[in-house]
């Protein structure tokens, strides 16, 4: 039978931090509007809700907009990995040995300079992370970026991935992925860890 491992932020663990230059973070504002609709006379109601969103970005900052959960991973015991695409149309993809369930979602980031201007991302240390829950801490490794559109790959090095905003109008996201191993024998449990991510404009 299959035991079921969740990867998932908790609240205390919900806020990735962003930093440029002094160490300006950015902001984030959410609108949430209920709608209902009127119904006509001697007809029967019907009540549908809705919801309405924006996100304000402040130049040259970093604005978090998602957190990075792997969902459920299935195991019998057997150790292997969980590889998490950072691309749009992202996927998780287990290993043969393992299952996978539920949500997929990278790290999202935004941030708004100007067109042509020079951003550098560093990730953690090494591009890896230790996830710790109820059993042996889960290696997260191979922690990749991914900016397109609106960001170009010009380079990399120091632990900084280098990108160049191709946006006329200088907003651009980026998501974050990376690779999980799960253990033999495996505890199941919820297994996080915070991570921090800098940007620095040239």
């Amino acid at each position: 039978m299959c035991e079921l491992i969740r990867f998932a932020p908790s609240p205390a663990l919900r806020q990735a931090f962003a930093r440029f230059g002094a160490g300006i973070m950015g902001s984030a504002v959410c609108i949430f509007i209920a709608a209902v609709m009127a119904a006509a006379p001697v007809q029967a109601q019907t009540v549908t809700m809705s919801e309405a969103r924006t996100v304000v970005i402040e130049e040259l900052t970093l604005t978090k907009l998602k957190d990075m959960d792997f969902g459920y991973v299935l195991t019998n015991g057997a150790g292997g990995t969980v590889r998490m695409t950072a691309t749009r149309n992202n996927s998780c993809i287990p290993s043969a040995n393992l299952g996978h369930s539920g949500v997929c979602q990278y790290a999202e980031f935004a941030g708004y300079g100007e067109s042509g201007r020079q951003v550098r991302v560093k990730l953690p240390g090494g591009n890896k992370l230790t996830l710790t829950g109820p059993g042996a801490d889960i290696q997260l490794s191979d922690m990749v970026v991914d900016g397109t559109p609106e960001m170009r790959l010009t380079g990399q090095g120091k632990g900084f991935v280098k990108y160049r905003i191709d946006a006329p109008n200088g907003a651009f996201a980026f998501r974050i992925g990376g690779t999980i191993t799960i253990n033999p024998g495996q505890l199941p449990g919820v297994y996080e860890a915070p991570f921090e991510v800098r940007i620095e404009y040239d």
